[in-house]
């Protein structure tokens, strides 16, 4: 009979298996230093009222200007001029 007992303890033991791992959420990875953001990439601004845009050097344009052939907004560079 303590032997039944010793073998079901260690069954309940076998099963139970070690504790899981507490989940946590993944990290983004960081840009390189120098760099605010991926290039390609966008945000929202706080507000709701607009996006920024990363450009090929890892910073966040702020400037859209309207671009009248395409009838569509671009974010550029503050003194970017269409030719």
């Amino acid at each position: 009979m303590k032997f039944a007992i010793a073998l079901l303890a260690l069954a309940s033991l076998a099963i139970a298996g070690p504790p899981e791992k507490e989940w946590k959420e993944p990290k983004e990875p960081k840009e390189p230093k120098g760099r605010e953001c991926k290039p390609g990439t966008y945000r929202c601004l706080p507000y709701g009222n607009g996006w920024e845009v990363c450009d090929h050097q890892g910073r966040f344009v702020t400037v859209c200007k309207f671009y009248p052939p395409s009838m569509s907004p671009y974010c550029v560079p503050p003194k970017y001029e269409f030719p």
